[in-house]
């Protein structure tokens, strides 16, 4: 019993030895091949330098952003009977949802876009990427962000937009029965606004990771092309 016992406590050291010599010579290949992609060092370098100048350069470069903020109110029509007030409470949710959906929407942004540029330069769907919705669940009001390039900008815009959903919103609505949601503004920020906090220290560090990811990826990829190439050759040679 003892002698069983004593080759079985043989036999797993030895297998734990194997493995781990094993695991060892996988590390060590993986440094190794890591240490050879040396020969690769001055295009890598030079990919991962243009990667980081272009990202310092937009960092450091990128305009300030200012947002001006609104928030409306959405009002539930009034109710005739019991029918209606309980059809109301069962379609609110869903008739506000669809209410914050119009907010980004061309019936909305177009009629904004008019006003803030006569000429017709800007268009809604333009002025649709600088608006931001926020519709708190199951709630009847609707906060909206608008970035502009300066601080009259950002005002102009909001209240502009705001101006448009109050007006063109409740239009939109073919319900009845105290479904249908009347619109008021009951904020619209005022200036003048203060620039939105500076994002380059983390445009720096996504540059520092793209830059040496690129690099090494270059080294990678130039070992798989280049680099096979004349290991064929040399055996071949051999």
């Amino acid at each position: 019993m003892t002698e069983t016992t004593a080759a079985s406590q043989v036999t797993r050291t030895q297998t734990s030895a194997v493995e781990t010599l094993y695991e060892d010579d996988k590390a060590l290949d993986v440094v190794g091949y890591v240490i050879s992609l040396k020969r690769y060092l001055l295009p890598a370098v030079i990919v991962a330098a243009v990667v980081l100048a272009a990202g310092s350069v937009f960092a450091f470069t990128r305009p300030d952003t200012y947002v001006a903020r609104s928030t409306i109110a959405l009002v539930p029509g009034e109710v005739q009977s019991e029918a209606e007030a309980t059809q109301q409470a069962a379609m609110l949710p869903m008739v506000a949802r669809s209410y914050s959906q119009l907010a980004n929407a061309p019936l909305v942004l177009d009629p904004a876009a008019k006003v803030l540029d006569p000429s017709g330069k800007l268009t809604g769907s333009k002025l649709g990427a600088d608006v931001k919705v926020g519709w708190p669940s199951n709630s009847l009001i609707i906060n909206l962000d608008v970035t502009g390039a300066s601080s009259d900008e950002a005002l102009a815009r909001v209240k502009a937009i705001t101006d448009s959903f109050v007006t063109e919103a409740p239009k939109s609505a073919g319900t009845d029965g105290g479904v249908a949601l009347a619109a008021k503004a009951i904020y619209v920020q005022q200036g003048p606004l203060q620039p939105e906090p500076s994002t380059t220290p983390e445009l720096l560090a996504v540059s520092v990771v793209g830059a040496l990811a690129l690099g090494f990826l270059t080294a990678v990829a130039l070992d798989l092309t280049v680099g096979r190439r004349q290991r064929r050759a040399a055996a071949v040679q051999g």
